[in-house]
C-alpha cells in the first residue's frame, strides 16, 4: 500500500536536464563550457549578471559602495555593455551553449543523507521573473570572489568600494560614477585596481600601507607607507576625503572614491550552503572547498574552478588580520561595524541587539557580556 505520508516522488521536478551547468561567466568558465559543447555534451551556463540596480544599491554580492551611474537602472544597456566587455559570452553561445545571463543559483541540491527524495541533482535558479530547478549531468560552479570589508570611521557612507565592486562598475558595466580614487592596500589586487583606474582614465591619489609591506611596480604612483586611516570625510554626495595618520601627524587627501583593496574573498556561498566540504587556507584566499586533483568537491560530480576554488597569493587570513587590527585603531563605540543591521562596535562588545527592534530592545538586552561570562564559556 501507498505511504501518502512519505516524502519520495513528492519532490517537484526540474524545469530542464543539461549534461553539464556552470555557475559562472568568467575565462575559465567560459573555456570549460565550450569544451563540453564541443565534446557532444549539453551545455547551460547561468551568470547573474547583468545585476538588477536594486541589488547594486543594496551591496549585493560584491562592495558597490553606491558609486554607480543611472546607467544601472537601464536593462537594455546594462545587457549591451556586458556583451561587449564580454565577448566571450557570443562565443560561447555561437557554439552552441545555452546562455542565461542576469540569472542567479540561490541552491543546489545533491542527493545525500536529508535529501534522499531527491529525483537527482537539481540547481535552483532564479531570474527577476520566476524560479526554476534544473538537472544535471556534472556541474561546475566558477562564482568568482566577492570583496573584503573592514570597519572603519566613515565606511558605511557612499563613495567607499571593494575592488571587485568597483571592478565590475568600471571593466564590465561601464557606469562608474568616481573620478578621484585613494586605493586602501599595497598587494597584487591594490596594483591591479589602480593600474585599471588609470586605464580608464580615473585619477588615483594614492595607494595606503598600513605597514612597511612591499609594493608591486606602481610606476609613479604615490604610496603612503604606515599610514592608517582616521576616517573617510563625507558630504551630500558621499566621500569627499579621507584622513590618515603616519608617523609626522594627519593628512588629508581628497577623492570621492575610497577603495579597499586589500584582499578577495572565494565565493563559496553555494557549495557551503549545499553541504560541500570547506578548509581553512591562508594560502588559497581564506575557507575554500576541499577538491580533488580534478578539481572535484566533496558533493558528487560537482566540480569548482577560477577564484571560488583559491586564490593564490601571500597568506589572505593574515592579510586581513593585519589591516583589521590598523583599521580598529581608529574605531569608537559608535563606529558602524555591521552596516546591514547598522549594528555598532559598542553594540557588539555589549551583547546588545540591533537598534531597528525600537520597544523590543529593552528586553532582548538583559542579557549583557558579564552575564555571559558568569554563565559559563560564552
Amino acid at each position: 500500500m501507498r505511504d501518502f505520508h512519505a516524502l519520495d516522488g513528492k519532490f517537484a521536478g526540474a524545469e530542464a536536464h543539461f549534461g553539464l551547468v556552470v555557475i559562472g561567466a568568467g575565462e575559465r568558465a567560459i573555456a570549460a563550457a565550450m569544451a563540453a559543447v564541443q565534446a557532444g555534451a549539453t551545455v547551460l551556463l547561468v551568470d547573474e549578471n547583468p545585476l538588477p540596480a536594486a541589488s547594486l544599491r543594496g551591496d549585493i554580492p560584491l562592495w558597490f559602495g553606491g558609486r554607480m551611474t543611472g546607467a544601472v537602472d537601464r536593462p537594455e544597456r546594462m545587457l549591451e555593455t556586458l556583451l561587449e566587455t564580454n565577448p566571450a559570452v557570443l562565443a560561447a553561445v555561437e557554439a552552441g551553449v545555452e546562455v542565461l545571463p542576469g540569472t542567479c543559483a540561490w541552491g543546489l541540491y545533491v542527493p545525500q543523507p536529508g535529501l534522499a527524495t531527491l529525483p537527482g541533482p537539481v540547481v535552483a535558479l532564479a531570474d527577476p521573473e520566476r524560479s526554476w530547478l534544473v538537472g544535471f549531468d556534472k556541474l561546475i560552479v566558477a562564482a568568482g570572489a566577492r570583496d573584503f570589508a573592514a570597519a572603519f570611521p566613515g565606511w558605511d557612507v557612499p563613495g567607499v568600494v571593494g575592488a571587485k565592486g568597483f571592478e565590475v562598475l568600471v571593466a564590465r558595466y561601464r557606469a562608474f560614477a568616481g573620478r578621484r580614487l585613494v586605493i586602501l592596500g599595497s598587494g597584487d589586487i591594490a596594483v591591479a585596481t589602480a593600474q585599471l583606474a588609470l586605464a580608464q582614465g580615473l585619477e588615483v591619489a594614492a595607494l595606503v600601507e598600513c605597514g612597511n609591506a612591499a609594493v608591486a611596480e606602481v610606476g609613479d604612483l604615490p604610496v603612503l607607507f604606515g599610514y592608517r586611516v582616521v576616517r573617510a570625510v563625507s558630504g551630500i554626495d558621499g566621500v569627499e576625503a579621507i584622513v590618515l595618520r603616519g608617523a609626522d601627524g594627519e593628512v588629508t587627501l581628497a577623492c570621492d572614491t575610497i577603495c579597499t583593496a586589500v584582499s578577495l574573498v572565494p565565493a563559496v556561498e553555494l557549495l557551503a550552503a549545499a553541504g560541500a566540504r570547506l578548509v581553512v587556507d591562508g594560502a588559497r584566499g581564506g575557507v575554500v572547498p576541499e577538491l580533488g586533483a580534478g578539481g572535484e568537491s566533496s558533493l558528487a560530480n560537482v566540480f569548482a574552478i577560477g577564484d571560488c576554488a583559491g586564490i593564490a597569493g601571500v597568506d589572505a587570513l593574515a592579510e586581513r588580520a593585519r589591516w583589521h587590527a590598523a583599521l580598529a585603531q581608529a574605531c569608537t563605540g559608535d563606529t558602524i561595524v555591521c552596516q546591514c543591521e547598522a549594528v555598532t562596535r559598542a553594540d557588539i562588545l555589549g551583547v546588545q541587539p540591533p537598534r531597528y527592534l525600537g520597544d523590543r530592545q529593552p528586553a532582548m538586552a538583559a542579557r549583557n557580556l558579564g552575564r555571559l561570562l558568569a554563565d559559563g564559556p560564552p
